[in-house]
């Protein structure tokens, strides 16, 4: 594996700018959390970031990935079915991601963010040094209270994700 170079961590806005000034095409890798384990994940998360990832998107499993495709729901099964959760997933970042340059963008479904309500999703994935959150199926008209707890936690939110153009809300 490729040594880690530790470089200060830029926020997903400040990276597109600047890939978007250098003329460059975003490298923006998509992994299952906990598939096939969560020491696996934390590898691939290291070895992205040193292969040049410019972020990285980290998928909360979900047991209806409804939105996802064949692959990524099967990945989601996997994770689940190896006992995954969002606390597991939440303590393998706090260890790992001090070690990145790149920034971590969770995706996660609505579900779950109420699930742990949203305050306390917000504050977690912040407290472990998240960049930003993508949530494929909340409507915009719904998310007031997680755009407010995205921009109190400095968490840059995804309202939709069209055609690669990320749109960040807050």
């Amino acid at each position: 594996m490729a040594a880690l170079t530790l470089t200060p961590t830029i926020n997903l806005s400040q990276t597109f700018t600047k890939l978007k000034n250098q003329r460059k095409v975003e490298f923006i890798p998509y992994i299952t959390a906990g598939d096939p384990g969560l020491s696996t994940t934390a590898q691939a998360l290291k070895v992205l970031d040193s292969s040049g990832a410019d972020m990285i998107e980290l998928g909360v499993p979900h047991s209806d990935p409804i939105l996802d495709g064949k692959v990524i729901q099967a990945s989601a099964t996997r994770s689940l079915a190896r006992g995954t959760n969002f606390n597991s997933i939440m303590s393998m970042l706090k260890d790992v991601v001090p070690q990145l340059s790149c920034p971590i963008v969770l995706f996660s479904y609505h579900n779950p963010i109420i699930k742990h309500g949203i305050e306390n999703f917000m504050s977690t994935i912040s407290d472990v040094g998240v960049h930003g959150l993508v949530v494929p199926n909340a409507p915009f008209e719904e998310t007031k209270s997680l755009r407010k707890e995205a921009v109190k936690n400095n968490v840059e939110l995804a309202s939709r994700v069209e055609q690669g153009i990320f749109q960040s809300v807050g």
